[in-house]
């Protein structure tokens, strides 16, 4: 909770001073780096992931960015590398804050591999210079992953060997920067 504070509160000081700068913004092109952080409930498990990615592409015209990307996601239980295609789009370019969606495809690699994509919506706030914030509500969806469990019954002595799913698909927040 307390991280998500931190961030609103960041994202509002931004903004606040992207207000009191003048309207104009520098307009994304070419080459665009983003590091983006993250948390991801996962309802299914009945935990939280914390994520960690960075994408690197360009933008194709002013509003519409083309890139690859590599992260780190992981709980108490399971940790994941997706790798993925990213597509992103900005509903105006030249404006301090405008809506900003994103969508993620790939898959991911741990104990297993398997599918991997997200979508997202949110917020971008610009600046003057070729750097930007972007804060956005994320759907992460993961193939389910299939693991194993060891038990020993006492009474018996024998041991067990158990499967079952795992899913860490979920929702969140994201927040990252963009140069």
């Amino acid at each position: 909770m307390k991280n998500l504070l931190s961030i609103i509160a960041f994202v509002c000081l931004i903004s606040f001073s992207v207000k009191a700068q003048d309207s104009r913004v520098a307009v994304p092109s070419g080459y665009q780096g983003f590091l983006e952080y993250g948390t991801n409930y996962c309802p299914m498990e009945e935990t939280t992931a914390i994520e960690f990615s960075t994408t690197h592409g360009c933008f194709f015209t002013d509003k519409a960015y083309i890139g690859m990307g590599i992260g780190l996601e992981g709980s108490d239980d399971w940790f994941l590398v997706p790798i993925f295609v990213t597509l992103k789009y900005n509903f105006t370019y030249n404006k301090p804050v405008t809506p900003t969606a994103q969508i993620r495809l790939g898959s991911y690699l741990g104990d297993e591999f398997g599918a991997y994509g997200d979508v997202a919506f949110g917020l971008r706030f610009g600046t003057k210079r070729d750097f930007a914030c972007n804060l956005m509500l994320v759907c992460s969806l993961f193939q389910p992953m299939m693991e194993e469990y060891y038990s020993y019954d006492y009474v018996t002595g024998l041991d067990y060997y158990t499967q079952r799913n795992t899913y860490p698909s979920g929702f969140g927040i994201r927040f990252g920067i963009e140069w």
